[in-house]
């Protein structure tokens, strides 16, 4: 017979929710929607390729898509500049997984509130922008125990910044949800 701690941590390795699962990644929006998937480097499941599957699901068309692809904003230049592809090469690589990240195609999702997860044995990592962050944060605290949640680092990244901090432990994470104070 299993141990109740032996069921909640089986229960939790079995959960939809892209935090609750090691090697996975995903999506999580405010409203509960979310899609989780086996994260490998190799397999070619990756947040952007989400995006470009499915635009409906982020509230996206293919008009956005095409729209940002081709735009003339510097850093979509630099993107297909460093790439050396022309647009139609770019959109076919973004849908077909061969491209893992692709920051103006990820932050038309950022800005409705969805936000990326990549959870790993050794950390979780969230990124998106306010308050999505936040939400996706206090969420998260109700599915994972506490006491992982002490013992764990979490990556934030916020788009609206441009920027990476680490959270470590429960009572950070909390100060981030109540107050969005960084830690210094």
């Amino acid at each position: 017979m299993k141990s109740f701690k032996q069921y909640i941590l089986e229960q939790t390795e079995k959960s939809s929710y892209p935090w609750t699962r090691m090697n996975h990644g995903g999506w999580w929006h405010p409203s509960g929607q979310h899609a989780t998937w086996n994260w490998d480097i190799d397999g070619g499941e990756f947040h952007v390729t989400k995006i470009m599957q499915s635009p409906e699901m982020f509230g996206l068309n293919h008009d956005n898509i095409h729209a940002t692809i081709t735009s003339n904003d510097p850093k979509n230049m630099s993107w297909r500049k460093y790439y050396g592809w022309n647009d139609e090469q770019l959109k076919q690589k973004l849908t077909n997984g061969i491209i893992d990240k692709y920051s103006p195609i990820e932050n038309l999702a950022y800005q409705r509130g969805w936000v990326g997860v990549r959870r790993t044995k050794k950390n979780m990592s969230l990124m998106g922008s306010e308050p999505g962050l936040r939400s996706a944060l206090d969420s998260a605290s109700l599915h994972i125990p506490v006491s992982k949640l002490d013992t764990e680092k979490i990556n934030l990244y916020d788009a609206d910044k441009n920027e990476n901090f680490d959270l470590t432990g429960y009572e950070q994470m909390k100060r981030y949800i109540k107050h969005g104070i960084i830690p210094s």
